[in-house]
């Protein structure tokens, strides 16, 4: 936990919530330490105590004390941090700073040269940036040396709210070092990749590409308290796609070209990395640094009002009035444009060199991340319809826009203030029949595959 002077106020008095909530959070068997820095880490133990009233209450002591003050020693602190005995358990560290390297070593490369030498198979870390003065491609890297996730905090945005429910999450953990197989059949270009650990009342959405067909079995391994466990489940792979998952691969490839652009800004530019973005940049209709779309002639014909086939590649650069895109929602071809002539968004900055730190490096990393996890919601709309979450997919029905924001097809009208008025309607149900009979026009907004978020009139329907 970062204590150095920038987190006087209310960082430090969150963050000593935050840590009260991860003591009380604790259960009988587990193991925890404490290591508050600034210019030199001070570790409450010398390594990880099993949770006791007596360790609890020496915690409680020292998260009494704390005081913002120093610099700020990552390495010396993340190092610390690490020493973990060897006992085959899953240990997580969550790591917790809002500035940059100032004291011991300050080059980024360095500090993850010591760190990979020092990071054991068992251990997770989980990466917490507070505010933007933060160098996200260190942080980023580290989380994805230990395998964890990374997250932000704004700096309007409650620190202790945000770590306690990270907290509460990881608390249980059920599965790790997960791998999947189908005996028979080949599996490739999984997202995630590598697959996450998996904690009690998660859910694990795995999406990929297979190569082979007939009946087969899945195969799932895991490490479950120190042993590890297989699990098999019979699957019939079809010869063909099933229409009614045609969802299904631009959902993948949203998710693919996120992991690849996320490797792109922290490792740098290879040939198959841009290679495979711009194949699936094309193909799926999926805005990249290196892939820019034919708008100019059907911005031209749109003022016109012509009815255009392909605006499901169209990227809408402005507000949509009247019934300018209509149409059917045949993908566009995009053509290969050079790096930042897309979207104005997050692909521009998605080239390996994009900015460290700073409030739009800290954008970047958050909307890489819920790309990757397609962890999108309705709350997310507004960034959708502006352009800002390049690579969500998007598509025009009847005169109106559609996001695939998780696994629901949001409709651009929708507001936040709707919320709470949103009607349910089960597909092909009696009341869903219904709704078509009243309004005949919604036929082609329903047609998409998957769950739909459409606004009729002043009426949000979620049909499922």
């Amino acid at each position: 936990v970062d204590t150095s002077g920038s987190m006087q106020g209310k960082k430090i008095e969150q963050v000593k919530g935050a840590l009260k909530f991860f003591l009380g959070s604790l259960h009988e068997g587990d193991a925890f330490n404490l290591v508050p820095f600034s210019t030199e880490a001070r570790p409450l133990f010398s390594e990880p105590k099993p949770v006791s009233p007596e360790t609890t209450k020496q915690a409680l002591e020292m998260v009494k004390n704390l005081e913002a003050a120093g610099g700020t020693n990552i390495e010396d602190a993340i190092l610390r941090g690490l020493k973990m005995p060897d006992d085959g358990r899953m240990h997580i560290l969550l790591f917790l700073t809002d500035g940059l390297p100032t004291v011991g070593e300050t080059d980024p490369a360095a500090i993850l040269r010591r760190l990979k030498e020092a990071h054991k198979k068992t251990t997770r870390v989980f990466v917490f940036g507070v505010g933007t003065d933060v160098n996200t491609f260190l942080l980023d890297r580290i989380a994805e040396m230990g395998r964890g996730d990374r997250h932000y905090v704004g700096e309007n945005e409650d620190i202790e709210v945000k770590v306690s429910s990270l907290l509460q999450r990881l608390s249980r953990p059920a599965l790790s070092d997960l791998k999947l197989s189908i005996e028979g059949a080949r599996i490739s270009k999984l997202t995630p990749s590598p697959l996450p650990d998996l904690f009690y009342g998660a859910t694990l959405t795995v999406l990929g590409l297979f190569e082979g067909k007939g009946p087969h079995e899945l195969v799932v391994k895991g490490t479950l308290l120190g042993k590890e466990k297989t699990w098999r489940y019979k699957v019939n792979l079809p010869a063909s796609p099933a229409r009614e998952l045609s969802w299904l691969a631009p959902l993948w490839a949203q998710r693919r070209v996120a992991h690849l652009l996320d490797q792109i800004r922290l490792f740098g530019k290879s040939k198959e990395l841009v290679d495979e973005v711009v194949k699936l940049g094309k193909k799926y209709g999926i805005v990249t640094p290196w892939t820019s779309f034919l708008v100019a002639e059907e911005a031209k014909r749109l003022a016109d009002g012509t009815n255009l086939p392909g605006l499901q590649g169209y990227r809408r650069r402005g507000p949509v009035t009247g019934n300018s895109l209509l149409g059917p929602s045949t993908p566009a071809a995009p053509t290969e444009g050079k790096p930042g002539a897309a979207t104005p968004g997050l692909g521009k900055r998605a080239n390996g060199s994009g900015p460290v730190s700073g409030k739009k490096a800290v954008e970047d990393s958050r909307k890489l991340a819920k790309l990757k996890a397609n962890a999108f919601s309705v709350d997310d709309l507004d960034d959708a319809v502006g352009g800002g979450l390049a690579g969500v997919p998007v598509r025009r029905a009847g005169g109106k826009v559609f996001y695939l924001l998780g696994d629901t097809w949001v409709d651009g009208d929708f507001k936040k203030e709707m919320k709470a008025r949103v009607r349910r309607i089960k597909a092909f149900s009696p009341a869903y029949f219904e709704l078509l009979r009243n309004h005949p026009e919604a036929a082609a907004w329903l047609a998409a595959k998957g769950k739909i978020l459409v606004v009729i009139g002043e009426t949000p329907y979620l049909v499922e």
